[in-house]
Protein backbone atom coordinates (compact mmCIF):
# COMPACT_ATOMS: atom_id res chain seq x y z
CA UNK A 1 0.00 0.00 0.00
CA UNK A 2 1.24 3.03 -0.80
CA UNK A 3 1.99 6.35 1.32
CA UNK A 4 -0.87 8.31 0.18
CA UNK A 5 -3.13 4.80 0.13
CA UNK A 6 -2.29 4.79 3.58
CA UNK A 7 -3.07 8.51 4.94
CA UNK A 8 -6.50 8.11 3.30
CA UNK A 9 -7.18 4.81 5.32
CA UNK A 10 -6.16 6.17 8.49
CA UNK A 11 -7.95 9.79 7.84
CA UNK A 12 -11.12 7.92 7.06
CA UNK A 13 -10.44 5.88 10.55
CA UNK A 14 -9.81 8.53 12.21
CA UNK A 15 -12.85 10.12 10.51
CA UNK A 16 -15.27 7.46 11.59
CA UNK A 17 -13.68 7.34 15.52
CA UNK A 18 -14.01 10.87 15.84
CA UNK A 19 -17.76 10.46 14.01
CA UNK A 20 -18.99 7.88 15.87
CA UNK A 21 -17.70 10.15 19.47
CA UNK A 22 -19.77 12.96 18.35
CA UNK A 23 -22.65 10.96 17.68
CA UNK A 24 -22.66 8.98 20.61
CA UNK A 25 -21.59 12.31 22.64
CA UNK A 26 -24.95 13.97 21.45
CA UNK A 27 -26.54 11.09 22.48
CA UNK A 28 -25.99 11.64 26.20
CA UNK A 29 -26.40 15.38 25.68
CA UNK A 30 -23.88 16.51 25.54
CA UNK A 31 -22.68 18.18 22.10
CA UNK A 32 -26.62 19.41 22.56
CA UNK A 33 -26.51 23.38 21.61
CA UNK A 34 -29.59 25.12 23.85
CA UNK A 35 -30.89 27.79 22.26
CA UNK A 36 -32.50 29.43 25.28
CA UNK A 37 -28.23 29.37 27.22
CA UNK A 38 -25.30 27.86 27.09
CA UNK A 39 -24.30 24.20 27.00
CA UNK A 40 -23.92 21.79 29.81
CA UNK A 41 -19.90 21.32 28.72
CA UNK A 42 -19.60 25.18 28.52
CA UNK A 43 -20.83 25.88 32.21
CA UNK A 44 -18.78 22.68 33.47
CA UNK A 45 -15.62 24.72 33.74
CA UNK A 46 -13.93 22.39 35.93
CA UNK A 47 -15.02 19.31 33.85
CA UNK A 48 -15.83 17.00 36.56
CA UNK A 49 -19.42 15.86 34.69
CA UNK A 50 -21.47 18.19 36.96
CA UNK A 51 -21.94 21.81 37.72
CA UNK A 52 -21.81 23.76 40.69
CA UNK A 53 -23.58 27.11 41.53
CA UNK A 54 -20.81 29.41 40.72
CA UNK A 55 -20.45 27.88 37.19
CA UNK A 56 -24.20 27.75 36.34
CA UNK A 57 -24.21 31.38 37.51
CA UNK A 58 -21.22 32.58 36.27
CA UNK A 59 -21.92 30.48 32.68
CA UNK A 60 -25.38 32.32 32.55
CA UNK A 61 -24.42 35.61 33.00
CA UNK A 62 -21.62 35.25 30.22
CA UNK A 63 -23.97 34.12 27.89
CA UNK A 64 -26.66 36.59 28.27
CA UNK A 65 -23.81 39.57 28.06
CA UNK A 66 -22.90 37.55 24.71
CA UNK A 67 -26.28 37.60 23.16
CA UNK A 68 -26.51 41.39 23.93
CA UNK A 69 -22.45 42.54 22.45
CA UNK A 70 -23.11 41.12 18.58
CA UNK A 71 -19.65 42.41 17.99
CA UNK A 72 -18.18 40.76 20.58
CA UNK A 73 -16.12 43.51 21.69
CA UNK A 74 -16.57 43.01 25.29
CA UNK A 75 -18.96 46.31 25.71
CA UNK A 76 -22.82 46.62 25.03
CA UNK A 77 -22.96 50.13 23.06
CA UNK A 78 -26.72 51.74 22.62
CA UNK A 79 -27.25 50.53 19.16
CA UNK A 80 -26.94 46.88 20.68
CA UNK A 81 -29.31 47.22 23.54
CA UNK A 82 -31.92 49.03 21.13
CA UNK A 83 -31.58 45.99 18.67
CA UNK A 84 -32.68 42.59 21.22
CA UNK A 85 -34.52 45.03 23.44
CA UNK A 86 -37.85 46.39 21.39
CA UNK A 87 -39.26 47.92 25.06
CA UNK A 88 -40.26 51.88 24.76
CA UNK A 89 -38.58 52.02 27.89
CA UNK A 90 -35.33 50.73 26.50
CA UNK A 91 -33.24 54.14 26.57
CA UNK A 92 -33.84 53.80 30.72
CA UNK A 93 -33.00 50.35 31.21
CA UNK A 94 -29.84 51.18 29.25
CA UNK A 95 -28.92 54.26 31.35
CA UNK A 96 -29.70 52.11 34.40
CA UNK A 97 -27.25 49.55 33.10
CA UNK A 98 -24.49 51.84 32.22
CA UNK A 99 -23.48 52.75 36.00
CA UNK A 100 -20.54 55.21 35.12
CA UNK A 101 -22.11 56.88 32.25
CA UNK A 102 -19.32 56.24 29.37
CA UNK A 103 -22.18 55.31 26.96
CA UNK A 104 -21.15 51.33 27.10
CA UNK A 105 -22.26 48.57 29.61
CA UNK A 106 -19.03 46.56 30.29
CA UNK A 107 -19.83 42.76 31.67
CA UNK A 108 -18.84 44.17 35.23
CA UNK A 109 -22.10 46.54 34.86
CA UNK A 110 -23.85 43.69 33.43
CA UNK A 111 -23.03 41.08 36.07
CA UNK A 112 -23.37 43.89 38.98
CA UNK A 113 -26.95 44.81 37.55
CA UNK A 114 -28.52 41.91 36.58
CA UNK A 115 -27.74 40.47 39.67
CA UNK A 116 -29.65 43.48 41.74
CA UNK A 117 -32.58 43.26 39.37
CA UNK A 118 -33.05 39.56 39.35
CA UNK A 119 -32.03 35.96 40.97
CA UNK A 120 -30.27 34.17 38.70
CA UNK A 121 -29.94 31.22 41.09
CA UNK A 122 -33.54 30.64 41.21
CA UNK A 123 -33.73 28.50 38.24
CA UNK A 124 -30.27 26.52 39.58
CA UNK A 125 -32.16 25.64 42.96
CA UNK A 126 -35.44 24.47 40.64
CA UNK A 127 -33.02 22.63 38.45
CA UNK A 128 -31.33 21.22 41.33
CA UNK A 129 -33.52 18.11 41.46
CA UNK A 130 -31.42 16.01 43.93
CA UNK A 131 -30.69 19.69 46.24
CA UNK A 132 -26.73 19.19 46.14
CA UNK A 133 -26.38 22.15 44.82
CA UNK A 134 -25.00 20.21 41.79
CA UNK A 135 -26.15 19.93 38.30
CA UNK A 136 -25.97 16.88 35.99
CA UNK A 137 -26.23 17.06 32.58
CA UNK A 138 -30.11 15.61 32.61
CA UNK A 139 -31.10 17.64 35.58
CA UNK A 140 -29.77 20.47 33.40
CA UNK A 141 -31.35 19.62 29.99
CA UNK A 142 -34.94 18.98 32.39
CA UNK A 143 -37.05 21.63 33.24
CA UNK A 144 -37.40 25.55 32.63
CA UNK A 145 -35.29 26.87 30.20
CA UNK A 146 -31.82 28.57 31.80
CA UNK A 147 -31.75 31.78 32.49
CA UNK A 148 -33.39 34.98 33.94
CA UNK A 149 -35.53 37.58 32.88
CA UNK A 150 -34.53 41.34 33.27
CA UNK A 151 -36.87 44.37 32.19
CA UNK A 152 -39.17 42.31 30.29
CA UNK A 153 -36.32 40.44 28.51
CA UNK A 154 -35.59 36.43 28.94
CA UNK A 155 -32.21 35.57 28.67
Amino acid sequence: MGQEATVRRIEGVRGTVVCGLVIFLAGCGMFQRRSDGPSFQVLDVNGDGQVNREEYVNGVLMDSFRKVDADRDQKITREEWAKVNKDPDAAAQFDRLDTNRDGVVTLQEWIREVEKHTNVTETFDEKDARRDNFLTVDEYSRGRNSGFTIFNMKF
